[in-house]
């Protein structure tokens, strides 16, 4: 089956795990922590110049706010390269050298086209989930657990998550830390999808794997800062705060989607559904033109 074997092509890539590598390692430069010199201290700096006693004295050094604090950071600049870099590298290969012919007898255009798509779309949750999982492997070991700390600062700690977003913080309530990871997790999974679906549809016109690589960091590029526009604009509305418009920032936003479940009201919502209905339908297009473009290549 065409869609097992790219996995497999994939697994045995030396360019797969040094983005997952890549992927844990951009998680550890995040900033974790701002101390009392109004210093900001990345996550890789706390681990290197505190002790875990040290690190007692304020829950928001614990390895779950460490493991959090990794997908606030500059992991979301570099998601679109990091997700597509290896199965786009793999199609585009299978592609010159020839060998989608053979593929295509015996799959057929319909099954080649939506193999290669999911293929694309999957690995590059996959390279996101897995970095990630060994961020919060390594976090664990790095920094004190929750539990370490008194009562009190459990409190505190709590309190700030009930801030930041009601929707992690009933997580919590209802499973604890290790479900919040692990939603977390499959919030990654999707960012992943999500950053990898423009170039899945730009595979179809491009051979050249590195502009179907930078071409998304671009775009993504263009709509943080269209968002981040928007969010000033709403802050320095002469009437009042413009709700409406920093609803629109927030639904536009490209890294919405990793941390969606923070947004109040009915906006996690409105964020899946805009962020899997754009997925949906690049896929849907990506599966058409390459159909199309296969009838016209194989004849």
């Amino acid at each position: 089956m065409y869609f097992v074997t790219c996995f497999k092509r994939l697994f045995r890539s030396p360019v797969f795990w040094l983005s997952v590598i890549g992927t844990a390692a951009i998680c550890m430069f995040s900033e974790l922590y701002v101390d009392p010199q109004g210093e900001t201290k990345t996550v890789i700096e706390m681990f290197a110049q505190y002790s875990k006693k040290a690190m007692l004295a304020d829950a928001k050094l614990c390895s779950y706010n460490a493991f959090v604090a990794g997908f606030r950071g500059w992991l979301t600049m570099f998601a679109p390269v990091i997700v597509s870099i290896s199965a786009v590298g793999i199609c585009i290969d299978e592609r010159k050298s020839g060998m989608w012919r053979l593929t295509l007898h015996r799959t057929g255009r319909i099954r080649y086209s939506i193999s290669g798509g999911l293929f694309i779309l999957i690995s590059g949750g996959l390279v996101l989930v897995l970095g990630s999982g060994v961020f919060a492997i390594l976090t664990a070991v790095m920094f004190p657990p929750l539990s370490a700390y008194t009562a009190e600062d459990v409190s505190f700690f709590t309190g700030l998550m009930f801030r930041q977003g009601t929707g992690m913080y009933g997580i919590y309530k209802a499973g604890g830390l290790l479900l919040c990871i692990a939603v977390q997790l499959g919030e990654t999974f999707f960012y992943g999808m999500v950053c990898s679906a423009a170039a899945m549809l730009l595979s179809v016109f491009c051979e050249n794997k590195y502009v179907i690589i930078c071409i998304p960091f671009f775009l993504k590029y263009a709509l943080d800062q269209l968002s981040a526009s928007l969010f000033i604009r709403a802050a320095d509305d002469p009437s009042g705060y413009n709700e409406k418009l920093s609803n629109l920032a927030e639904l536009i936003d490209p890294d919405a989607v990793n941390s969606f479940l923070n947004y109040p009201e009915n906006q996690p919502q409105k964020i899946l559904l805009i962020n899997a209905g754009l997925v949906v339908i690049l896929f849907i297009l990506f599966c058409i033109i390459r159909i199309r473009r296969l009838k016209f290549e194989n004849l």
